[in-house]
């Protein structure tokens, strides 16, 4: 069900419920998951990652199914993933934000 505004509390309960689905599901990628710096902003479309934190879009984020949810989790900690671990952010400051 679509909504115009969620709380910051309702929108962590969305993050927890999916590294938990991600914890039973996928055992490696919740290890990941439990790392990732998440952060909600109208600043990016949809979902954006610098490497070291992933950004999703409030309403978009919340408004999803949770398939789905967990889908664009698992996308963007996958690019974080793969961000050289060389202490180097090849997209600068700005978050780079989801091709696919």
């Amino acid at each position: 069900m679509p909504s115009s505004s969620r709380s910051a509390r309702e929108l962590e309960d969305l993050i927890s419920a999916t590294r938990l689905r991600l914890r039973m599901h996928a055992p490696f990628f919740a290890a990941l998951a439990m790392f990732a710096d998440v952060r909600f902003t109208e600043a990016v479309p949809m979902a954006a990652t610098d490497g070291r934190t992933l950004w999703f879009h409030p309403q978009v984020y919340g408004d999803l199914p949770a398939d789905q949810r967990d889908a664009l989790f698992l996308h963007e900690l996958l690019h974080a993933a793969r961000v050289p671990a060389v202490g180097v952010n090849p997209w600068g400051s700005q978050p780079r934000r989801s091709r696919g």
